[in-house]
């Protein structure tokens, strides 16, 4: 299996902003400093649109609570959009 890190810079390739891979790897590095491996695993969760986190713990099998906290910093962190429902 594909270095999670890897699996996630082909992902995020998939945008049309890219993130394309090149022949030092700098990318991988990039993306370990800003994502933890659990919160790179969790990106592949999301989806392009806003969704309760409970959806996403149901799908990812995960306490809601915890998730929530865990999105919360990594949109502290620049890494997701938050978005709050009125």
């Amino acid at each position: 299996m594909p270095d999670i890190y890897e699996r996630l810079r082909e992902r995020l390739d998939k945008f049309p902003q890219g993130f394309p891979k090149t022949e030092s790897g700098v990318e991988l590095e990039i993306l370990q400093r800003l994502f933890s491996p659990d919160e790179a695993e969790i990106m592949f969760a999301l989806r392009p649109y806003p969704e309760l986190v409970s959806i996403v713990a149901e799908r990812m099998n995960r306490n809601e609570t915890e998730l929530g906290d865990i999105l919360y910093d990594m949109s502290k962190k620049g890494l997701i959009l938050r978005y709050k429902a009125s």
